[in-house]
C-alpha cells in the first residue's frame, strides 16, 4: 500500500509536500477503501462490497490519470495522453485479473507459495492491486518528468529555494510519516479486525530494549561503513565521470542535523512499518524487497539499486529474526550517519 503513497510523494518529497484539495481527497478516499476492505474481511466477503472496492479503485486511478493528463504545465500534452492511455490499460488488466479467483489461486501457488498471501482475502488482493498500480504510475511519472536528469534538476531547484529561504520543509517529513503510519494501521485492521496490542504484534513493533538498540545500531553502522568503503574504492579505480553516474540522484536539500534526523526518522520508521511490518508477512521477503528497491526511483538502474536491495534483505532478515523495531533502528542509523558525521566534522 505504500506504493500508492509514492504516487503523490515521488515528486513532492523532492519539491516539498503540497497539501491541496485533490491530495486530501485522495488520501481520504484511499483510507476509506482500505477500511472497507477490512470490514469486508470481518463480516465475511460479499460480492457487492468487493465490486464497490474494485469500482472505487478504478475511479481513484481515473482521477489520478486525469490529473496528470491535464497537468500540461510541466508535462507535454502528447506524453500525458500516452501515459494516461498506457496506465489505464495496464491498470484495468491488473484489476480484471485480480477479480478472477482462479488467477489469485495461481499466484498463491507460484509467486506467493511460501508467503502469507491468502487469495481469498480482499485485504491481500487490495494490497496487490495497489502495489501494481503504484509501480505503473510511479514509473510513468518518473519517465514523464525526465528520469534521473529531470529529478536532479528538481533537487537542484529545491536546494536553491531552501538556501534562499534559509530553512527546509521540515513539516513535510512529519506529514509523510503520518501517512505511512495510517496506511499500516488501517491495512492490518486496527479497531476492525485487531485491537491495539494485536495490531502492534502483527506489525512486529514493540518498545525497543537493549537487544533492539544494539542490533539496530550495529547493523546500521555496518551498512554505512561498507557503503563508504565501496565508494572510496570506486573513486580510486574509476574516472569521476563514470563514478558519479553509478550512484543515482540524492534527494538531500539541506545539510542540517535537524533535517537529517527528521528525514532518517520518517524513512526509518515509516518505510519499515509499511514494508517490513505490514507487507512482508503477506508477500514475503523477496517480493517486498524488490518493490522497496523499485520505488526508490532516484536510484533507478544505478549501483545504488543493488545496495538498496542488499539493505532491504538485511532489514527483512532483522524483521524475521528480531522484529520491525530493530529494522527501524538500523534503517534510521544508516540514514542519519552522514548528517551526524557532517555535524561532527563541522
Amino acid at each position: 500500500m505504500v506504493i500508492v503513497t509514492k504516487l503523490i510523494l515521488s515528486n513532492t518529497i523532492i519539491c516539498g509536500f503540497i497539501v491541496d484539495s485533490f491530495t486530501l481527497f485522495f488520501y481520504t478516499f484511499l483510507f476509506g477503501i482500505i477500511f472497507l476492505a477490512n470490514v469486508a474481511v470481518r463480516i465475511g466477503s460479499t460480492n457487492t462490497l468487493y465490486r464497490l472496492l474494485v469500482g472505487s479503485l478504478l475511479l481513484l486511478m481515473a482521477l489520478w490519470i486525469g490529473r496528470i493528463l491535464f497537468d500540461t504545465g510541466r508535462i507535454p500534452a502528447q506524453m500525458a495522453v500516452a501515459y494516461a492511455t498506457i496506465s489505464s490499460v495496464f491498470f484495468l488488466a491488473c484489476v480484471s485479473a485480480s477479480i478472477d479467483s482462479g488467477f489469485r489461486q495461481v499466484l498463491a501457488k507460484t509467486l506467493f507459495r511460501h508467503t502469507g498471501y491468502n487469495p481469498a482475502s480482499i485485504v491481500h488482493t487490495l494490497a496487490l492491486i495497489l502495489i501494481t498500480a503504484g509501480v505503473i504510475v510511479v514509473y510513468g511519472t518518473f519517465v514523464l518528468n525526465g528520469g534521473l536528469q529531470g529529478m536532479a534538476a528538481n533537487v537542484a531547484a529545491e536546494r536553491q529555494a531552501v538556501e534562499a529561504a534559509g530553512t527546509a520543509d521540515y513539516a513535510g517529513f512529519i506529514e509523510i510519516l503520518g501517512i505511512y503510519i495510517v496506511l499500516s494501521l488501517l491495512g492490518v485492521g486496527l479497531f476492525v479486525r485487531r485491537g491495539i496490542r494485536a495490531t502492534l504484534q502483527r506489525l512486529g513493533v514493540r518498545f525497543p530494549g537493549i537487544g533492539e538498540w544494539t542490533a539496530g545500531i550495529g547493523f546500521g553502522l555496518a551498512m554505512y561503513v561498507y557503503v563508504v568503503i565501496l565508494s572510496v574504492i570506486l573513486n580510486v579505480i574509476l574516472p569521476p565521470s563514470v563514478n558519479q553516474g553509478l550512484w543515482g540522484v540524492s534527494t538531500q536539500t539541506d545539510d542540517t542535523l535537524l533535517y537529517g534526523f527528521l528525514m532518517a526518522f520518517s524513512a526509518g520508521v515509516g518505510e519499515e512499518l509499511v514494508f517490513r511490518g505490514a507487507l512482508q508477512p503477506i508477500f514475503g521477503v523477496w517480493l517486498t524487497s524488490l518493490v522497496f528497491v523499485i520505488v526508490h526511483t532516484n536510484y533507478t538502474f544505478t549501483l545504488s539499486w543493488v545496495i538498496i536491495g542488499i539493505h532491504a534483505l538485511i532489514f527483512a532478515w532483522l524483521r524475521q529474526r528480531a522484529n520491525t523495531t530493530t529494522a527501524m533502528i538500523a534503517h534510521f542509523t544508516y540514514n542519519f550517519m552522514p548528517y551526524l558525521l557532517m555535524a561532527w566534522l563541522a
